[in-house]
């Protein structure tokens, strides 16, 4: 028995000094791979700006800062991932406004919808608190990713951004902020495959549409790293619903004049009364 355990810890010792090795190598090869690809933009704009180029010297530069940006993207992904699993990927909270970072999305990815000849509409509840604690970059990462990617599986029709209350207590807040598509949609038995790493729902959609199939498990990670829950409901050739629920905390100033306002409530009718 106390072999036996020994083993375990042993074991996991090991797994965990290898997980932190493979994020110090991630991170150093980010790192590695940001200076060239900072060059490259650089050296980009440096020739644009001096003017007199053909329409095909133009299309070059665009397609070799295309390719960059994405190279930085993915570079940004597998990091995140290895980050989150050596546990190394903190939160940064603050006040934060839902409505304003929910409509800034669906504005910087409206051009891109519409290009489509998609509708993409934003819809957030006015019972939603105005001010609650949140990491902003990390919940602004998850929406867009999963915007974006509702945006590129599909190929007519709308996509609708909503948040909506749940419960609020004195505390906070339970809200559900949901991503609706009428895409390609998802076979009920791939649910779960598409939340792994380097998986899309099927072969076919890597090839047709591209990406790594990172995207999700991020989304995933971070929202449970938040203490929320990401739901999926999809059906194929009808569309897809994402909806990530999380309690998020009122900053203090509100926890404070809630009590103060439900104190003077209580006392109401004691006052009338006399």
């Amino acid at each position: 028995r106390k072999l036996s355990d020994e083993a375990i810890l042993a074991a996991k010792d090991q797994a965990q000094r290898a997980s932190a090795a493979k994020s110090e190598f991630f991170a150093n090869v980010s790192h590695e791979i940001r200076t060239p690809m900072n060059v490259i933009f650089g050296m980009t704009e440096i020739v644009e700006s001096e003017g007199g180029l053909s329409d095909e010297q133009r299309d070059c530069l665009a397609r070799t800062r295309n390719a960059a940006t994405t190279l930085l993207a993915l570079v940004d992904d597998v990091l995140d991932v290895s980050r989150i699993e050596a546990g190394k990927l903190t939160l940064d909270v603050v006040e934060t406004s839902l409505e304003a970072l929910l409509l800034e999305i669906a504005d910087l990815l409206r051009p891109r919808a519409e290009a489509k000849g998609l509708d993409l509409a934003c819809d957030v509840s006015a019972a939603i608190p105005t001010r609650l604690l949140a990491d902003p970059v990390r919940l602004r990462q998850i929406v867009t990713n999963l915007v974006g990617n509702a945006v590129k599986f599909t190929e007519r029709g709308r996509v609708e951004v909503r948040a909506r209350l749940l419960v609020e207590t004195p505390l906070g807040a339970t809200v559900r902020i949901s991503v609706a598509d009428t895409g390609i949609g998802i076979a009920r038995d791939r649910h779960a495959a598409v939340f792994e790493s380097f998986t899309q729902a099927d072969g076919s959609s890597t090839r047709r549409f591209g990406g790594t199939g990172l995207g999700l498990t991020i989304c995933r990670d971070l929202v449970r790293l938040m203490g929320g829950e990401l739901q999926l409901d999809s059906t194929p050739d009808i569309g897809s619903e994402f909806r990530v629920v999380l309690f998020l905390e009122k900053p203090a100033a509100a926890r404070t004049q809630r009590a103060a306002d439900e104190a003077n409530e209580a006392e109401l009718p004691v006052r009338l009364s006399a």
